[in-house]
Parts: structure tokens; sequence; C-alpha cells
């Protein structure tokens, strides 16, 4: 059990509205430190001319450039923030030519310079093609793994990139909690049914889910 006050996020009737719409309504949410789930959109924003490590380099104050002259130690430390995601090969690489996948790993480095508690991926396989995705996901499920203590936030509309290293589940339904709790409990075929209205077939093997409407 983890302490009552040991918490990374504490939400109480939360609600927010939009231009008129309401896209949250009273939702209640907690998520103790070290637990997992399931904006990186800074792509276009970065600069043509920065390098892989001048990208990385301007994570530790959250800016968009890096033009100062960096230390060897500054250097070290972003050779290891992009070792926590398997693309340390790419630090000489300029940013802009690299693809898709390649460029969400740097910017997850990025974002581990500011040596953050709390980690944001805001669907971060979006336009990676399924081999990319995969190398992704397992590279993602490494850095979990040497990052713990970190707490991590997923959102996703793909069940497949839900993997056993995200504890908890948050479903959305028009703004509401659907459902909400530990992963194996709340991510059942009956909650995506109820989701989305239709029956559907929810399978986990090998570390997996697969989903098919019926």
């Amino acid at each position: 059990m983890r302490a009552e006050g040991d918490f990374s996020i504490l939400l109480q009737d939360i609600w927010f509205e939009l231009r008129g719409s309401v896209i949250l309504r009273g939702i209640d949410w907690q998520v103790f430190a070290g637990q997992r789930w399931v904006l990186l959109d800074l792509r276009t924003m970065i600069p043509e001319f920065m390098s892989v490590l001048d990208v990385v380099l301007a994570g530790q104050k959250g800016a968009l450039a890096f033009y100062e002259e960096y230390t060897p130690a500054e250097r070290r430390r972003a050779h290891e923030s992009l070792s926590h995601i398997h693309a340390d090969h790419l630090i000489s690489r300029r940013f802009s030519t690299l693809s898709t996948g390649e460029r969400q790993r740097v910017l997850i480095a990025r974002a581990l310079m500011a040596e953050p508690d709390i980690l944001l991926l805001d669907e971060p396989c979006m336009g990676l093609d399924p081999l990319s995705r995969e190398e992704f996901l397992d590279s993602l499920y490494n850095l979990f793994a040497e990052k713990s203590a970190m707490t991590v936030i997923t959102v996703t509309h793909h069940v497949e990139e839900i993997t056993s290293a995200y504890e908890g589940v948050l479903i959305f339904d028009g703004g509401r909690v659907l459902a909400c709790g530990l992963r194996e409990q709340t991510l059942t075929a009956e909650a995506i049914s109820n989701l989305f209205g239709h029956r559907c077939r929810l399978t986990f093997e090998d570390d997996r889910y697969s989903l098919q409407f019926i």
C-alpha cells in the first residue's frame, strides 16, 4: 500500500468548458507517485538548423532553441537522456532530418533533461508506421524500467499501445469518466464495448492487447 499523501496527481470534481462546450465533467482522479498511464507536438516548432544535441540541451530550461556553448558535463547528460530512450546514436544528427519515430524519442529525451517527476505523453505513437511503433513502444518500456520513480501519463486511442508497464487506466467518454482503476481490472471488453456502443473481443497476449469488434 502507498501512503495516503504520496500523490503525483490528485484531482477532485474537475470541470472544464471551452467555447461553450463542456470538455471535462466532474472528474475525480488520483495518481500515485511512480504510477504510469496511458505536448509532443513540438516537432514543427523546432528550428531546422538545430542538431539533436541542441534540442535535448534546450530541454534543461524548457526553451525551443539552444544558442549557448555547452559543457562536457551537459553533453554527457544529453547523451544519458538519449540513451534512456535508445536514441543516443542520433546525437549528432540534425533534428529536421529525423523520422517521426526518431523525433518522438528525441523529444522525450529533451523532457528528461529537466528531470521531471511527471512525464506527459500525448498520442506519442501518432504518425508512426507499424514497425516504428513497435520499436518506439519497446524503448518506452525500457525507459519506464530505468525511471521507475517517474510518473508517466499517456493519452492514446489504441489499446495496442498499452503494455503491462502501465498500472492504471482511465477511460473517458464524452468528457466523463467511464471507468478508472487498475489496468487489468479496468481495461476489459465490457468497458470498451460500453465506450463504443458495440460488442468487442479484447485479448491480452505476449504483453500486448488486441481489439476486435464483433
